[in-house]
């Protein structure tokens, strides 16, 4: 039993539910909206693969603040 618990745990399984890890370009992970800015560069670690993505948009809950980029 207390291997099963153990099991999910495990990071890989946590990512295999659905789960997924923001990291910066210096390898930091991501945990807060107010750490990253506008055309930054993040990294996104699923269970099967790894997608570099950029930020277009920031969207604060507690303000309803948006920022967005200028779209070409």
């Amino acid at each position: 039993m207390l291997h099963q618990k153990l099991a999910t745990l495990d990071p890989k399984a946590v990512l295999q539910r659905g789960y997924a890890v923001v990291r910066q370009e210096n390898g930091a992970i991501a945990r807060v909206a107010t750490e990253l800015t506008l055309g930054q560069e993040l990294l996104i670690q699923l269970a099967q693969a790894e997608v570099k993505v950029k930020v277009t948009e920031i969207k604060h809950e507690r303000t309803a603040e948006t920022q967005r980029t200028q779209r070409d």
